[in-house]
């Protein structure tokens, strides 16, 4: 298990824990950052983190917030 800001572009994650406030995780719940959520990143460098939830959702969050989710490796992809 790895914070999502240390996942390699290109590869597919799975959410396992949101970390943080109830403020920050009912914020994360809202974009779809749930434990069981399936993730694609596209970009993880510099300040931000791009990534593909599934249809055509894309979102970038900031590192700081992305720090905060915890995920593990996908390996249904």
């Amino acid at each position: 298990m790895c914070p999502l800001t240390m996942a390699r572009e290109g590869s597919r994650v799975c959410v396992v824990r949101v970390a943080g406030g109830c403020c920050m995780a009912q914020r994360l719940a809202e974009m779809g950052i749930i434990p069981g959520a399936s993730l694609t990143v596209l970009r993880a460098d510099g300040g931000a983190v791009l990534i593909h939830r599934g249809g055509s959702c894309r979102m970038a969050m900031g590192r700081e917030m992305a720090g905060r989710v915890f995920v593990v490796q996908d390996d249904a992809a």
